[in-house]
């Protein structure tokens, strides 16, 4: 009786199988290995703004204001940062990924800033706690990848939170800045960035017609 001898080997569809199982293992390990990186690169950052932030109230002790916007330019475009806060923060951070400089806005009086940086990891719960997870991030012009900042004296987004039922109300004639006091003021300054600028009735820093009493009011009205 003769035996029909069996066929071995691996046929087509088995190594077709295996290797859409080895590809999809690769994808998922790759992924993994991206966010992680991402998330590194994030926490720098974080990092990164909360000594900038330091550096800048030493600095505003020293000079009661704070550094001028140029503080961060022609420092960063080969990622190792500058020297001009050398006293406070040695050297200037740049992003550890790009290499480029953190956004720092300020008002002409430097007495409020903003300092804004990429982070990658757009569902970060931090973004949403700024208020920059939206479509514009924290508001800044033709500059919507700024989700992330530190501040002082504003907010870090152009974009106050809604209230239950709406958007928050435009300030009333009682948020109005009071002309005859001593307590200082805020006013829009109009530029690439709105920001509230402090003013004081009667002051070297007078206060334009339409000023408010407290910055929330202001910031609600100048974004």
């Amino acid at each position: 009786m003769l035996v029909k001898p069996s066929k071995s080997g691996i046929t087509l569809i088995e190594v077709m199988i295996v290797t859409a199982v080895i590809g999809l293992l690769t994808v998922v390990l790759m992924t993994a290995v991206y966010r992680k990186n991402e998330s590194s690169y994030d926490a720098a950052r974080k990092k990164d703004l909360k000594n900038i932030k330091l550096a800048f109230e030493e600095y505003y002790s020293d000079h009661d204001m704070y550094p001028p916007t140029t503080v961060f330019q022609n420092y960063c475009s080969n990622g190792t940062g500058g020297g001009d806060l050398l006293e406070y923060l040695d050297p200037i951070p740049c992003d550890s990924k790009t290499g480029e400089a953190y956004l720092y806005l300020s008002s002409n009086t430097r007495t409020n800033y903003k300092v804004l940086a990429k982070l990658s990891q757009k569902s970060d719960r931090d973004i949403v706690a700024l208020h920059c997870d939206g479509a514009a991030g924290c508001g800044v012009v033709d500059e919507p990848d700024y989700n992330y900042g530190v501040s002082e004296g504003v907010s870090v987004s152009a974009f106050l939170p809604e209230e239950e039922g709406g958007e928050e109300p435009p300030p009333s004639s009682e948020n109005e800045c009071d002309f005859g006091g001593n307590e200082p003021c805020y006013t829009c300054v109009v530029g690439d960035v709105n920001i509230c600028n402090v003013c004081y009735p009667g002051g070297s820093e007078s206060c334009p017609p339409v000023s408010y009493s407290n910055p929330g009011a202001c910031e609600a009205i100048c974004n």
